[in-house]
């Protein structure tokens, strides 16, 4: 077969896994955490947003507890300081995580430091 024909299978393929939604299935089972925030609005423009947010706790989860589904209400009470409490499947609710900053407001940095910790609580109580 000649490389435009392998091409055009490959486009073809694409199109009919995002057309009959199986591309999007594939990409909802990579979410393991329901991710709430209340005060975005508060997040400085450098943290990247909720959605940042969001999608640093899903990786930190798929890296750290690939599989457990939970559930992560994030408060933004400041510019430096979160807080989020995680609800298992089981409907265990774990201690609450809070993160400050002392001298600036949220970065990225801080928000992936925040995931991590939520995702290694919850590796943490995973089986107990």
């Amino acid at each position: 077969m000649s490389a435009g024909r392998w091409m055009t299978a490959i486009v073809v393929l694409v199109l009919t896994r995002v057309s009959t939604g199986a591309f999007a299935m594939g990409q909802s089972d990579m979410t393991t955490s329901n991710c709430r925030i209340t005060g975005a609005e508060k997040l400085p423009a450098e943290s990247g947003g909720s959605k940042v947010l969001c999608d640093a706790i899903d990786a930190a989860a798929l890296a750290h507890v690939p599989g457990v589904h939970f559930t992560v209400d994030v408060r933004v009470l400041s510019s430096s300081m979160l807080a989020a409490v995680v609800t298992l499947n089981d409907g265990r609710k774990l201690p609450e995580q809070k993160i400050a900053v002392s001298d600036s407001a949220l970065k990225r940095h801080s928000i992936e430091r925040f995931a991590d910790a939520i995702a290694l609580q919850v590796a943490g109580t995973v089986g107990s």
